[in-house]
């Protein structure tokens, strides 16, 4: 994971303007005097956005949105064919020639997962990664349905889950057919507020939050950074919600309304710029939506999301489900 990361960090500050800390030293195994793996990076000066966000006018939140633009831009514009994520290869090779290797994402490596025997990629298209996901979730709850610590209860939520990813994997190829090839570019999975560090005055000084960086599909990776999801506000929040804590600050639910009315605001901002500076970006956004909400059944299958996501099935079989299960699980 430590390799991958310095590999994408390497691959970022060489072939794109985003900016991102220098790697000092790192050592990627446990072999060590410290007993982990570990990365040293130069200070970058900055703090979360999220400290400053509140404090930002209207103005210089645009600003930085038409930054983010630019930056899926510049990520999109350097395509590839496969699914997983960068090593580094020989010290002859630079960066822009690393290769792809296995995935690093956090559902091959949580818990039990990391150990289980299926394929890890490079995947040459979306059915086989997605088939290696739904592979994970069988074995996950398989387990919990055979533990003997399992109650009845545990087993009818196993069981459950279990059903759901049959019914994955019999709709799988119909939604992303085999042997497909495919388009892909380097996705960062969680551009948030504590990914993105600012200075005082909202300038940004670096975007951090690489280790899990994959490179995916086009139809999954042209989407909406994680900063700007949100549910969908047309109004501020009225003056009567600006009511104080004991400790004399503005309380948690009046800001998290404005941050969804500011949210609300600045995607089509967004959407805007993404349609300056690359339009194909947009078409594959907009072109994607099925197959995004198929893969938002994968990676919100839990037993506490089974029951909405079967109905979700069993809708879309019978033709239009008339709602999308992504803003369920926002």
């Amino acid at each position: 994971m430590t390799s991958s990361e310095v590999a994408t960090m390497e691959y970022i500050r060489s072939c794109t303007t985003i900016p991102i800390p220098k790697i000092v030293a790192y050592d990627s195994s446990n072999r060590n005097a410290l007993g982990f793996e570990w990365i040293l990076m130069e200070f970058v000066h900055g703090t979360p956005l999220g400290e400053h966000w509140t404090d930002l006018p209207m103005a210089t939140k645009e600003r930085l949105v038409r930054q983010l633009a630019g930056f899926q831009a510049e990520l999109f514009s350097k395509q590839y064919n496969q699914i997983g994520s960068f090593r580094r290869g020989p010290s002859s090779l630079t960066p822009s020639q690393y290769p792809i290797d296995r995935v690093v994402q956090r559902d091959f490596l949580w818990g039990e997962n990391i150990h289980q025997p299926v394929p890890r990629g490079p995947f040459k298209d979306s059915h086989t990664w997605l088939s290696a996901r739904l592979a994970l979730l069988r074995f996950e709850y398989e387990r919990d349905l055979e533990s003997p610590d399992s109650d009845e209860f545990d087993r009818k939520l196993a069981s459950r889950v279990l059903s759901v990813v049959q019914k994955l994997l019999k709709l799988l190829p119909s939604v992303f057919p085999p042997d497909q090839p495919e388009s892909t570019f380097l996705f960062h999975d969680d551009l948030n507020m504590d990914s993105i560090l600012v200075d005082e005055h909202g300038v940004l000084t670096a975007v951090r939050g690489w280790a899990c960086a994959s490179v995916l599909p086009d139809w999954r990776a042209c989407k909406m950074p994680d900063l700007l999801r949100g549910f969908e506000r047309g109004e501020p929040p009225t003056p009567g919600m600006l009511l104080y804590s004991d400790d004399g600050t503005i309380n948690d639910l009046y800001w998290e309304e404005m941050m969804d009315y500011e949210t609300t605001l600045l995607r089509p901002k967004f959407l805007d710029e993404m349609k300056r500076v690359c339009p194909e970006w947009v078409k594959v956004m907009l072109g994607s939506e099925l197959r995004r909400e198929f893969e938002a059944a994968v990676t919100c299958l839990n037993s506490l999301g089974a029951k909405v996501i079967d109905a979700w099935l069993d809708s879309f079989v019978n033709g239009n489900p008339g709602w999308s299960l992504a803003t369920k699980f926002v």
